[in-house]
């Protein structure tokens, strides 16, 4: 029985210091095993730790994209600490409006993934929000962005609380002057 139970605590032990094994040599693994103390810090190449998966904000994109859109979403990524998911239906033009920020993107460290949608239509969008569960909040840069349509408007037949998300819609200057 207490070989057993001397077994089961080598076992328990391996499993407790499984990643021991992978950065030190074996006499020394065989060394750690055998007591049980925590394994030794001192000396081991041991790997950061791995960098947790970042929220991320949704930035729908149409045929332009404002000054003032990007400031926001930009500030809001630093905010939060958070990624930037630009959501749009032709992946080259987003490209292109996005170039002029790509440099204040990086200097914030602010990973831009740009996310083609199948269409302009709200299953391709709903598709989007069922695959990432990280999207905290989107926001609409225009009124020709794939976002827009899960906007209610009076004449829409969307309803209120039909997007996962919150959404923000950023005025323009222009429509915030008297």
């Amino acid at each position: 029985m207490k070989h057993l139970a001397a077994c089961l605590k080598r076992a328990q032990n391996g499993l407790a210091f499984a990643e021991v094994g992978e950065m030190l040599p074996g006499r020394d693994k065989n060394h750690v095993l055998a007591q049980s103390a925590p394994p030794p810090t001192v000396g081991v190449n041991r790997k950061a730790p791995e960098a947790k998966m970042r929220k991320q904000i949704g930035l729908g994109l149409g045929a332009s994209l404002p000054r003032a859109v990007m400031t926001y979403v930009s500030s809001a990524c630093q905010r939060m600490d958070a990624d930037l998911n630009v959501l749009c239906t032709n992946a080259s033009a987003a490209s292109a409006l996005l170039a002029p920020y790509r440099e204040e993107l990086e200097r914030a460290a602010i990973t831009c993934i740009t996310m083609e949608l199948d269409g302009n239509n709200e299953h391709s969008l709903m598709r989007y929000f069922n695959s990432n569960s990280r999207v905290i909040f989107v926001v609409s840069s225009g009124a020709d962005d794939p976002i827009q349509l899960l906007i209610g408007s009076g004449n829409s037949r969307h309803t209120f609380g039909t997007a996962p998300v919150p959404i923000v819609v950023v005025a323009s200057e222009q429509s915030m002057k008297p």
